[in-house]
């Protein structure tokens, strides 16, 4: 206590230590609490100067010292995210966001120093206005998160987009080290022709007879591996190793964070008739996702992109 008493002026020597005048004792050892009483701090003594009771805190009081007021964890319900299914066993999930549309407009008129309450049609021109003249920087002050699950190929031509998103540096993907893959792997409803003046597309599909060939070494292929990784694993061989038998079709999980404008040049990219169809669908899916927490600033994009269906 000496040295917090140092720290104050008006201080008088009429007892061993120093004390500022009009501090006096007012109360034993006490237990603070907060407004809807629970424990915080344990005070060896609190003390009253002009007027004002403080105290000196000894130590938090220990979890296992205070009893839940408000969550009881014994009832806890599952919480239902935003959802969009994906063909072939995939999904994606909207677990966070931060931000709205008119988060946007006030980041780009605090250059003003001014501010919008709500979203007009005059607020609407200036988002659109905003996009279209690449004055992107009021995009990047809100957020998304999703959780996802898709083939390793997909994943692979995902990570390209790595600016504004937590991929580089703050990626959270399902382990194989760690843990058993047990997703299962992506099976094409339909086999496409590989375009011959295009060589990174397709086009079409092969005839009934090729279709189902391509079926029948596909399931074989996938039986074949999927014992040989559960036997590796069996004979005690480590997740780390057994792994690299897998193909980049298996079926992984990973959570991606973006700020809006990285999700949005995102789709301008991704969910272009030019991209792998595969990776299309989950572009969808971020769209319509992006799309119940940010309508007008998904529209900038949708509007060009007559195959998604608009919010």
């Amino acid at each position: 206590m000496a040295l917090l008493l140092k720290t104050i002026p008006a201080l008088n020597k009429s007892s061993k230590e120093y004390q500022p005048a009009g501090l006096s004792q007012a109360s034993s050892p006490s237990l603070e609490t907060n407004p809807v009483g629970e424990p915080l701090f344990l005070h060896d003594v609190s003390y009253m100067f002009d007027g004002v009771v403080f105290g000196l805190p000894v130590k938090p009081i220990g979890q296992s010292e205070i009893k839940a007021s408000f969550h009881d964890t014994s009832e806890a319900t599952e919480i239902s995210l935003p959802r969009v299914d994906v063909e072939g066993g995939g999904f994606i999930e909207l677990v966070d966001s931060m931000g709205s549309d008119i988060s946007v407009v006030n980041a780009a008129k605090v250059s003003y120093a001014r501010s919008a309450k709500s979203l007009n049609e005059k607020e609407e021109k200036l988002l659109n206005f905003l996009w279209n003249n690449h004055h992107t920087s009021p995009f990047r002050h809100c957020f998304l998160s999703f959780r996802v699950r898709c083939p390793i190929f997909v994943l692979r031509q995902w990570q390209k987009h790595e600016v504004g998103c937590a991929w580089k540096f703050d990626m959270n993907e399902q382990s194989a080290r760690y843990s058993k893959l047990e997703h299962g792997y992506f099976r094409p409803e339909t086999w496409r022709i590989q375009d011959i003046k295009n060589k990174q597309s397709s086009h079409g599909s092969l005839s009934p007879e090729d279709s189902a060939k391509a079926d029948a070494l596909l399931a074989g292929a996938y039986d074949v591996i999927d014992f040989a990784y559960n036997e590796l694993l069996s004979m005690g061989v480590a997740r780390e190793q057994a792994r690299v038998i897998l193909p980049v079709s298996t079926y992984t999980e990973f959570i991606w964070t973006g700020s809006l404008q990285a999700i949005m040049h995102f789709l301008s990219l991704r969910a272009k008739k030019e991209t792998q169809l595969e990776t299309r669908l989950y572009a969808e899916g971020i769209a319509k996702l992006t799309a119940e927490k940010f309508p007008k600033s998904t529209e900038l994009i949708l509007a060009s992109l007559d195959w998604v269906e608009k919010a």
